[in-house]
């Protein structure tokens, strides 16, 4: 009876536990200097994914915006931003990158509904 009670009472621990964890969180940045090269791209995704809390970087080299999905309760946008400067580069925050129009033409949000788009 005792080994049962332990049992449920750790597995209402884990459920309350894995309840508990937060959503990640998406932020933008626009860095200077700029990032006009895959080696400055490379830098940045590198050195950005050793950062505690980061989940996801990506670069959008045409529009000039890095984004980071990162954990909010192990790090922050200011944490963040003082990483991109260890990194040698001024970063600020900026609005989410606007999808490219479909060069076809096609009124969908970028290449997600056109059908001739196999990305």
């Amino acid at each position: 009876m005792k080994q049962i009670l332990t049992t449920l009472l750790l597995v209402i621990v884990f459920a309350i536990t894995a309840q508990a964890k937060s959503e990640p969180v998406k932020a933008y940045f626009a860095l200077e200097p700029q990032i006009t090269s895959q080696n400055l791209e490379n830098k940045v995704k590198t050195g950005m994914r050793y950062e505690p809390g980061v989940q996801a970087v990506s670069v959008n080299r045409q529009q000039q915006v890095v984004t980071i999905t990162f954990d909010p309760e192990k790090t922050t946008v200011e944490a963040l931003i003082e990483a991109f400067r260890k990194l040698g580069f001024t970063a600020k925050t900026t609005e989410a990158p606007t999808p490219a129009p479909c060069p076809e033409g096609h009124q969908s949000s970028g290449c997600q509904g056109c059908p001739h788009h196999r990305h």
